[in-house]
C-alpha cells in the first residue's frame, strides 16, 4: 500500500493462512500482520483500513481470501530463506 501523492510505501505485508479480517464499522476492515515497511517495531501490528465505499471493503476481503486460498508456487525470497554468503 502506498501513500497518496508521493506514493511512499506505507504497508508491505505478507498474507498468511490464519490471517483474520474483521469488519470495522461499514467502510473499514482490520487485520494483524507483520509490516515490512515500518521502521523499528517488530512483530504483529494491527492495521485498520477505511475505504470510501462499503463495496470496496468486500472487494478487498474477496481479493485477500482468494490470495490466501492460492499461495505462491515458488517460494518467496526473504532474508529468512535466502542463502547466506558463507553458503555459496
Amino acid at each position: 500500500m502506498r501513500a497518496r501523492g508521493n506514493y511512499r510505501l506505507i504497508l508491505n505485508a505478507s498474507l498468511f493462512p490464519d490471517m483474520k479480517l474483521t469488519n470495522m464499522d461499514k467502510k473499514g476492515i482490520t487485520f494483524a500482520c507483520v509490516n515490512s515497511a515500518s521502521e523499528g517495531k517488530d512483530g504483529l501490528s494491527t492495521i485498520a483500513l477505511k475505504f470510501k465505499d462499503a463495496t470496496i471493503v468486500e472487494d478487498f476481503r474477496a481479493a485477500v481470501m482468494e490470495h490466501k486460498a492460492n499461495p505462491p508456487v515458488v517460494a518467496l525470497k526473504t532474508p529468512e530463506n535466502s542463502p547466506k554468503a558463507s553458503d555459496e
